[in-house]
């Protein structure tokens, strides 16, 4: 008997959930304020087209991310920093092939 090893095929579900797991990695560190883990969702040539501009690279969009984080003003008497909570909802992901696109 003769046996082959080879990994199981890829479903379209396993990619709309694979795209979904980034969306939301993300937006917790968006939330958590990790400019670094935001970064690595976007690959090492990614481009972060947002309020505040463009930037181009892991590097940059970390470091925007977590300066933007810091940037914010508080009261001099705040004793903490508001939390935020983003929610990706509605989203319409699209797979062809090895590429994906999605929009919320």
């Amino acid at each position: 008997m003769t046996t082959t090893s080879s990994s199981p095929k890829r479903s379209l579900g396993d990619d709309r959930a694979e795209i979904q797991n980034l969306s939301n990695r993300l937006m917790i560190a968006a939330d958590a304020m990790d400019g670094a883990t935001y970064a690595a969702c976007f690959a090492k040539g990614g481009i972060l087209h947002w309020v505040y501009g463009v930037e181009h690279g892991r590097a940059a969009i970390a470091k925007a991310i977590t300066n933007w984080r810091l940037e914010t003003d508080f009261p001099p008497e705040a004793t903490s920093r508001p939390r935020t909570r983003h929610m990706i909802l509605n989203q319409v992901i699209d797979v062809d092939g090895d590429t994906g696109s999605g929009i919320a």
